[in-house]
């Protein structure tokens, strides 16, 4: 028999089917192998990931409980510092706060009798009064000084008369020369006791 029978060819399949299989056994051994090692470097990626996220988790743990005692002390010097205005606020104002809110009260008298003192001391125009009162001395403000002005005409205290070609403001009645009837009320109390 040239060339074989039939039963020497399922001999031959049947023996080169254990080569293939043990070729696809070491070839899946190799495949697994490889599969294994890729997952164990994953895992130790993973790990070595987790402890600096661990060290990063604590170091922001520690910085967290730093803003939380700095807050605590900065809340506590807070409360102090508003102690310590309130008991400003309620401290007695003194003599010199008196006197100010005094003048406070006051203010249009006062202003007022400085105009009259000022219109008898010379021949001032409107625009030279509002210079000295409003401008260089910054008593009140333009409108106030013009609405003191008209109180004081429409009071008969002070009138307007040409001089020269210039219109100047006068005392009337001698009232310019620190002689005021209107005046503070402090002044008053102290002229009574003389």
């Amino acid at each position: 028999m040239v060339g074989g029978t039939e039963k020497d060819k399922p001999e031959k399949a049947i023996a080169d089917k254990p080569k293939e299989e043990a070729g696809e056994l070491d070839e899946l051994k190799h495949n697994l192998r490889v599969s294994f090692s890729r997952m164990k470097e994953d895992i130790q990626a993973n790990k070595q990931q987790a402890e600096g996220t661990k060290a990063y988790v604590e170091g922001m743990k520690e910085q967290i409980e730093n803003l939380v005692k700095t807050n605590r002390l900065l809340l506590e010097q807070m409360g102090l510092l508003k102690d310590e205005i309130r008991a400003l606020k309620e401290r007695p104002k003194g003599l010199k706060t008196e006197l100010m809110r005094s003048l406070a009260r006051n203010q249009k008298t006062l202003i007022k009798q400085r105009i009259l003192e000022m219109v008898g001391q010379g021949r001032f125009s409107i625009p030279e009064l509002k210079e000295r009162i409003v401008d260089d001395r910054n008593y009140c403000s333009k409108a106030s000084f013009y609405r003191y002005i008209e109180e004081l005409k429409s009071g008969k205290r002070i009138d307007f008369l040409s001089v020269e070609g210039r219109e100047v403001v006068v005392a009337v009645g001698g009232e310019g020369r620190g002689t005021s009837s209107e005046t503070a009320p402090e002044l008053k109390k102290r002229e009574d006791f003389v």
